[in-house]
């Protein structure tokens, strides 16, 4: 209970600072590579440990799998994914309803 806990603390933090944090230093790309985000994770002050949910993010799935096993927390990619998604900041809403990104936040 207390490691999921810390694990959506963590998904909220890396959410909030790890996407501003690539744009403003490598640019708005899809996908980024492992240094960058790696990389990145430092740069934000965010806990390594949790490296799973921005490699399940930000790095394609063929590269996320074979970093797995390395890694401290070991996720599925669509659990690890869907949970930084879940954290992003939303902050507008469309008229037909759906869910727009933040522009100021990421």
């Amino acid at each position: 209970m207390f490691d999921a806990w810390r694990l959506r603390h963590a998904a909220r933090a890396y959410a909030a600072k790890l996407p501003r944090r690539l744009v403003r230093d490598y640019g708005e790309r899809d996908p980024y590579t492992v240094p960058q985000v790696r990389n990145a994770i430092v740069h934000a002050g965010l806990n390594p440990r949790y490296a799973v949910l921005a490699y399940a993010r930000f790095l394609p799935r063929s590269d996320f799998e074979n970093l797995l096993l390395g890694l401290e927390v070991q996720l599925p990619y669509d659990d690890a994914r869907k949970l930084f998604v879940a954290n992003e900041p939303v902050a507008l809403t469309s008229r037909a309803g759906s869910r727009v990104r933040d522009p100021d936040s990421g």
